[in-house]
């Protein structure tokens, strides 16, 4: 009794030993979504992992929300390390969150820019619920478009024009003759159009605003009057380059801290 014993107490030790560093794991980790049914929303991350002596052939073990699947490098953790060290982002100190929401970037957007207004005019109390909550869904899915990285700015910053001119026509439809809220919708869709260069959709728009009587001062739709994707004032493309850094900044922190690369 006393052998089976002290066998089963082996046992019980090397089943709690740690591997060996031949078989040690390296991590690959990259963000993640989940669909609520209203759009895609960021929902932490998920890691591969790869054990350092498959050769790359492997599949990776997976954790967290679309982790698993794919094929390992044959690196070790050290030099997985290394690399990440080498490939490290500018101006990315430290850890920092994922972009999200709807007001992403509030009180770094040039007074009088497109998303400056639609954030101020959101919060503002003059737009109807409706509008409202298509202007909340909409600047927060322009968020997640840009922090996927999987679509042109031109058409994520579309897809948002698209969104908010449905939020106006609802205003115009619904709200009050003469409402203020009404107006400031359209010189806030009229300032985007001018920082994105939507040239097609200008005339579009400026029927719109003819066919539901909307008016929003002269000279507001020159097409002389576009913004340069380049100037300070441009706030689609300061959101854009924003997102973009942000994401590749926090994306490499978790992949170094899930590695214990120990870097500073």
């Amino acid at each position: 009794m006393r052998k089976m014993a002290a066998f089963a107490a082996i046992a019980l030790i090397l089943s709690f030993s740690p591997k060996s560093a031949s078989a040690a794991m390296y991590a690959v980790c990259h963000p993640s979504w989940v669909n609520t049914g209203s759009g895609d929303q960021f929902s932490g991350w998920g890691c591969n992992y790869y054990a350092s002596d498959d050769g790359g052939g492997g599949g990776g073990k997976g954790d967290g929300p679309g982790g698993g699947g794919g094929g390992g490098g044959g690196l070790t953790r050290e030099q997985r390390c290394a690399e990440l060290v080498q490939n490290k982002p500018p101006n990315c100190p430290n850890p920092i969150g994922f972009p999200t929401g709807a007001e992403y970037g509030k009180g770094t957007y040039a007074a009088g820019s497109g998303l400056a207004k639609a954030i101020a005019l959101k919060n503002s109390g003059e737009m109807l619920p409706g509008s409202i909550g298509i202007f909340e869904f909409q600047l927060a899915k322009h968020t997640t478009d840009l922090s996927k990285m999987t679509m042109s700015q031109q058409v994520v910053d579309d897809n948002l024009k698209e969104g908010l001119r449905y939020a106006c026509a609802y205003q115009e439809m619904y709200a009050l003759p003469g409402a203020y809220g009404t107006s400031k919708c359209a010189t806030t869709l009229a300032r985007l159009h001018q920082e994105a260069g939507w040239g097609g959709w200008f005339y579009t728009f400026k029927d719109w605003l003819e066919t539901n009587d909307v008016d929003i001062g002269v000279g507001v739709l020159s097409l002389q009057g576009l913004v340069s994707t380049q100037a300070p004032d441009n706030s689609l493309s300061a959101k854009a380059k924003k997102v973009e850094a942000q994401v590749k900044c926090s994306t490499w922190w978790v992949n170094v801290q899930k590695n214990q690369c120990g870097v500073q």
